[in-house]
């Protein structure tokens, strides 16, 4: 009986080895956080944690937001708030992450595995930048989510091409690290510019910088030309950064 189990054990860990170099080759999304296979049940997904002021993450319901397919976005101006976040957030897990939305700042509306119609104000391109950078990677329809949420250039082509080599397990981990905080570095009415932290699980924290432009009447994702975030950091806490977090 031992043997097989050990088997199972060493093609789990060859499927894992393979996608966690193939996310750290290409720097690839989650804050370059690299999905961690264990046990015979690689799509568990983990246990979530209630946060501080957010409540618990709930998996995200069918329809939660309305939908309005093909329909243009009609989301007004708001003034800046860079210093707090938004404060009318709940949290529901896609995934196994926990995603933030927003009456105010969105996504208001989901349209199958798109979230989209974000609010023109830094809350709604933070909001956007999870949002898109969690589903690009881990949607069952990334491919549509790429397309029609990150900018077109060497960048998006460039993720497509490694982003297709990954299937099956990839898409189910069972654990992806969480957001954790964020800070602005840069923000316009026509560009975004934040770092992301988010948590491993094992306790690690990591920064990736996220580039959003307003085009088309909605937050869109940048990518770099080799189909990356930025570099990412490992750092020792939250100092400096707000904070925030579903999970």
């Amino acid at each position: 009986m031992s043997a097989p189990r050990a088997r199972g054990e060493r093609t789990g860990g060859r499927i894992g080895f393979v996608v966690a170099a193939m996310f750290l080759a290409v720097v690839l999304l989650l804050g370059a956080a690299v999905a961690l296979f264990g046990g015979d049940d690689l799509s568990a997904p983990p246990t979530a944690a209630p946060a501080r002021g957010a409540g618990a993450a709930s998996a995200e319901p069918p329809g939660s937001s309305p939908s309005g397919r093909g329909q243009p976005c009609r989301r007004p101006p708001a003034q800046a708030a860079l210093a707090t976040p938004p404060d009318d957030v709940h949290w529901a897990v896609f995934k196994s992450v926990a995603l933030p939305y927003s009456a105010g700042a969105g996504p208001g509306v989901v349209d199958g595995e798109v979230a989209r119609c974000f609010a023109h104000s830094p809350h709604g391109a933070l909001i956007a930048s999870w949002q898109i950078t969690v589903r690009c990677l881990l949607a069952d329809s990334w491919q549509r989510v790429t397309a029609s949420q990150v900018l077109a250039g060497p960048g998006r082509s460039a993720y497509t091409s490694a982003r297709a080599q990954i299937s099956g397990n990839a898409s189910q981990p069972g654990v992806f690290a969480q957001l954790a905080g964020y800070q602005y570095v840069h923000y316009t009415p026509e560009l975004a510019v934040l770092q992301l932290v988010t948590r491993s699980a094992q306790g690690a924290l990591n920064v990736s910088t996220v580039t959003m432009r307003w085009v088309d009447g909605d937050w869109r994702l940048t990518l770099q030309e080799d189909g990356s975030l930025s570099p990412t950091t490992q750092i020792g806490s939250l100092e400096s950064f707000i904070a925030w977090g579903g999970v």
